[in-house]
């Protein structure tokens, strides 16, 4: 960036970010929005705001130091950093290679622009005990409360406070203790967050879940009132999981609101990285995540073994290189766009994937692509593949070039202009697939009825259904949309528009909502269809 003139980043940026994921809002209703994406260039890359620059090796920071020394100063530029936590800072660093052993310099950053053309990042952290302390970087975690030390495996967790029951559009939600509201206070940035539909793995896969920012509390009530209408319905009678992934203290799935902005975490408000290289602890290969969490995290020309998409609200990845693993952008993110990038997988050989898992991500774009790796299990709630070349690893085995994880829910799938390479060695049966006909199915139990399913508490049913979802009964030949899905008395109850549903009946049901070809679509090589039907795609 340099020294150009930028025009209010938090302002403009921000704002704009915003309005790219209110045409993506996820909605358990049973009504689902169709409309299609709007294929956005990132131009806002172009307007910027007015930084403050400073030199990383005017504090000390520089690519000859001893990783120790380095510790040193890193220490002095995070001070500077976190004393005027509503500056822009833009920090130039030196061509060169950068070692440290404690990757935590940029906790509690609120808005930084790191300019590192020419630069490798390397956390050499002798220690081998947790992935956390050996990352390149790591700034913190919304649920861990231990602060700015080391990951240790003994951290306290936090779970937020639980909320009545809330519609989307609501302006408010009332903290069910409500004393609690006394925790926050106007301002305070929070996650409002619910529906366990994983039960382990961590950090907790919520299925709805928001960003929000507080304008108004009442302790005296427990309400609790927010920026912006919600854009999720949150059912207070939801399944909690108590101690969840087996961390005590750590309960999830009932709705909940969690302050993000609290003595032991700060989410940053901005983090974009432009032109580093990422480098691997030497020490721990296996640690070669870079764990940062930020409302707006960004990165730019940035190289790397592989990237952990996390805990966070937008995030960009533009213009980078990843080699090594495939990235699996994971939990509790709102919106993510790869554009203009490279994965090449190596590590994983012979499972190699180039984007994987996204469960815990409300929406998914891939613009204009180069990924030398299937996508094998893909479960965003929507995804958009735009111009995209994916070119399958010699040693791939998959049975497609694009396919959905199947026991998730997706809202949307679509994808136009995207290139799936078959050569003979592939052996691709399909460009894309998702759960195949006749779908996923369960059989209904005592307590069904007229609109209603019950069935005994199944996780896996629960994982898999979702508001706005067609279910077919098939035995009795009726189908309906899901209107509710909550826990009572032992029983999981699905609501819904359909008849009378009896006890045996088979419920059966496609992980895809929607599917849209937006054209253009082609198999390069061994001819195959792109799509697997049924239910077979639309145009859109």
């Amino acid at each position: 960036m340099g020294r150009r003139t930028m025009k209010k980043l938090v302002a403009v940026l921000l704002p704009w970010l915003a309005s790219c994921h209110a045409q993506h809002i996820n909605y358990p209703y049973s009504t689902i929005p169709t409309a299609a994406p709007t294929a956005q260039t990132l131009t806002a890359f172009g307007i910027y705001a007015t930084p403050t620059i400073i030199r990383a090796s005017d504090y000390g920071v520089l690519p000859g130091n001893s990783a120790t020394t380095n510790d040193t100063a890193f220490a002095a530029l995070n001070a500077v950093l976190t004393a005027s936590p509503s500056t822009v800072w833009e920090v130039v660093f030196a061509p060169g290679t950068y070692q440290y052993t404690n990757n935590r310099w940029l906790w509690n950053v609120q808005n930084i622009i790191i300019d590192a053309s020419g630069v490798s990042f390397q956390c050499t952290n002798p220690t081998v005990d947790f992935n956390a302390n050996d990352a390149v970087f790591n700034n913190g975690d919304f649920f861990i409360t231990s602060g700015k030390v080391p990951f240790s495996g003994s951290e306290t967790y936090t779970s937020g406070y639980l909320i009545d029951t809330a519609n989307a559009g609501a302006t408010s939600v009332t903290i069910t203790t409500a004393a609690n509201a006394g925790n926050f206070s106007v301002g305070t940035q929070v996650l409002i967050f619910g529906y366990d539909q994983q039960g382990g793995g961590y950090p907790p896969n919520m299925r709805y879940f928001e960003y929000a920012t507080v304008t108004a509390v009442n302790a005296s009530t427990g309400v609790v009132s927010l920026a912006a209408p919600l854009k999720n319905f949150y059912d207070s009678r939801w399944e909690d999981t108590a101690n969840y992934a087996g961390i005590t203290g750590l309960s999830a799935g009932a709705p909940r609101i969690m302050s993000l902005q609290r003595t032991d975490f700060s989410i940053p408000q901005l983090i974009w990285i432009r032109g580093a290289t990422l480098l691997a602890n030497p020490n721990n290969t296996s640690a070669i995540n870079v764990l940062l969490v930020a409302q707006v995290l960004i990165y730019d020309y940035v190289t790397s073994t592989g990237l952990f998409i996390v805990e966070s609200n937008q995030v960009l990845v533009r213009n980078s290189i990843f080699n090594g693993t495939g990235l699996a952008p994971d939990k509790l993110v709102d919106w993510a766009v790869i554009q203009d990038t490279t994965v090449h997988p190596t590590i994983l050989e012979p499972t190699v994937y180039s984007i994987d898992d996204c469960v815990g991500v409300n929406d998914l774009s891939l613009m204009r692509d180069t990924l030398y790796g299937v996508i094998p299990g893909c479960s965003p709630r929507k995804l958009t593949i735009t111009d995209t070349d994916i070119i399958p690893n010699t040693v791939s085995t998959a049975y497609s070039g694009i396919a959905t994880a199947g026991r998730f829910p997706v809202w949307s799938v679509r994808i136009g202009n995207t290139r799936v390479y078959n050569p003979a060695s592939a052996g691709l049966s399909y460009g894309f697939t998702n759960v195949a006909s006749p779908g996923l199915s369960f059989t209904a139990g005592s307590g069904s009825g007229s609109g209603v399913i019950s069935v005994t508490y199944s996780a896996t049913v629960a994982s898999e259904v979702d508001y706005g979802m067609t279910l077919t009964d098939t035995t009795a030949g009726i189908s309906g949309i899901v209107t509710g899905i909550y826990a009572s008395g032992g029983n999981l109850i699905i609501d819904g528009t359909w008849g009378t549903i009896s006890s045996g009946d088979t419920i059966n049901f496609y992980d895809v909502i929607n599917a849209y070809d937006q054209g253009g679509n082609v198999i390069v090589g061994t001819q195959v269809p792109f799509w697997r039907a049924p239910p077979g795609p639309s145009h859109q």
